[in-house]
């Protein structure tokens, strides 16, 4: 890596590391780079390369994944709040839910689904069971 990023330039700076994250050293070690033999300019392979490592990166740590799901909670979260202010409680908006799609899917694992009522069914006994 430091060859390819020019002595001068790299004299002020404490660490390699420095160099790589500072954009201007970059750009013009990107543009210090020999054209390939076989046409493609080396920029164009460097770019391609650190877009292939990000998205390596983000695969591996499921860092796009993470960023909107948490998205997705901080709504819900927000939602909660909302009804908490108004007083209303989860299981009441759950118990609106069954009345309203009694028939409709709530939840799915592998390939069972159950419904809004069969869910409320489970949970009920649940519920009575843990009263015993």
């Amino acid at each position: 890596m430091t060859e390819l990023i020019p002595k001068n330039l790299t004299s002020a700076l404490a660490s390699v590391s420095d160099a790589v994250c500072s954009a201007p050293i970059v750009a013009e070690a990107l543009a210090a780079l020999p054209a390939l033999p076989f046409g493609f300019p080396s920029k164009f392979l460097a770019v391609a390369g650190a877009a292939a490592l990000g998205y390596y990166v983000d695969q591996k740590l499921l860092i796009s994944s993470d960023l909107y799901h948490s998205g997705m909670q901080a709504v819900a979260l927000l939602q909660a709040k909302r009804h908490a202010r108004n007083g209303t409680l989860l299981p009441d908006l759950f118990e609106q839910s069954v009345g309203q799609w009694p028939h409709k899917p709530c939840m799915q694992f592998g390939r069972r689904v159950l419904s809004f009522r069969q869910v409320d069914e489970a949970a009920n006994r649940v519920a009575h069971w843990g009263l015993q």
